[in-house]
């Protein structure tokens, strides 16, 4: 799947003469018996893998081929298996919620899809229809149907957690009451300092802590300590 991502940002290269086999039609994984394809689940590796990216080198040029795809992570896996495993949460979420929010009617308006519609245009008449395909390409995305339905997927999750945060019970049915037996007003505010056991920045943790503990006994700032020693 990082091949497929890597080849439609342009870092891969294949002998002259040679094809790669388009996948991006292939079913990948099914939601609620809806089909995801290999060409949707393409832009979520690519959009998990630049937030991660940037998250740990807000410096990143945009060049894959420069990233240690097998490095390890602060969670133990290979970072092409952490963004993988990300992309592939991110896409369930959210054709979940369009399912959901769909057979609870919430839809694009006329004047939504007008607005879409209008801005795929302008895109195709800024940069010519192959120049628009290009950067649809480097962004995981295959075809103008693809971008056309990831447009309209991204323009509908927030009309559904507008919709959710005034009509709850509506989303939650029958789990609704269940839920409510588990709020209170009667909450606290908890803070605390994590080191990582494994590959993290201290290399005997266990003495770390211990100290870290010590200076938060003796009454030190706790807000500074986790800002100076928290990894989680």
């Amino acid at each position: 799947v990082l091949v497929l991502l890597l080849a439609g940002c342009g870092k891969v290269e294949t002998p002259q003469g040679t094809q790669t086999e388009d996948l991006s039609g292939e079913t990948v994984l099914t939601v609620n018996d809806q089909a995801v394809m290999m060409g949707e689940l393409q832009y979520y590796i690519y959009r998990t893998a630049m937030t991660q990216i940037y998250q740990e080198n807000p410096n990143f040029d945009g060049d894959f081929s420069k990233v240690e795809w097998k490095k390890k992570t602060a969670s133990g896996k290979s970072l092409e298996d952490a963004i993988l495993e990300g992309a592939i949460e991110s896409i369930i979420g959210d054709v979940l919620a369009v399912q959901q929010g769909k057979a609870l009617g919430v839809k694009l308006s006329d004047d939504d899809l007008k607005m879409m519609n209008n801005s795929i245009s302008q895109l195709v008449e800024k940069y010519g229809e192959e120049g628009f395909l290009q950067n649809m390409q480097a962004m995981g995305i295959g075809s103008r149907d693809a971008y056309e339905k990831q447009y309209e997927r991204e323009m509908l999750i927030p009309k559904i957690r507008e919709d959710f945060a005034v009509n709850e019970d509506k989303y939650l049915g029958e789990f609704a009451s269940v839920i409510k037996d588990y709020r209170t007003e009667n909450r606290a505010r908890v803070q605390h300092i994590l080191l990582l056991s494994e590959d993290g920045k201290y290399d005997d943790p266990e003495s770390a802590i211990k100290q870290v503990w010590e200076m938060a006994k003796n009454g030190e700032d706790f807000t500074k300590l986790m800002e100076t020693y928290n990894e989680d």
